[in-house]
């Protein structure tokens, strides 16, 4: 969770060019991985962790297939 806030705060201060908020986001998801490999963790349930609660904290959610005919 800390992960996410870091994010959305960093995502923040650098505005709305999408190219720099990209990178931002590749390199705190790499930051992530990281540091569950120091702290020998589970890297696939720290993406988990990080991805949910990005996703919780900017009110994203999943929303069914419409299929029509």
């Amino acid at each position: 969770m800390a992960a996410s806030a870091l994010t959305l705060q960093v995502l923040q201060w650098i505005g709305k060019r999408v190219e720099v908020q990209v990178l931002a986001l590749v390199a705190l998801i790499l930051v992530t991985v990281g540091a569950a490999l120091i702290l020998k963790l589970s890297v696939l349930l720290a993406l988990l962790a990080y991805g949910g609660s990005c996703a919780i904290s900017t009110g994203i959610t999943a929303s069914p297939l419409r299929i029509s005919a």
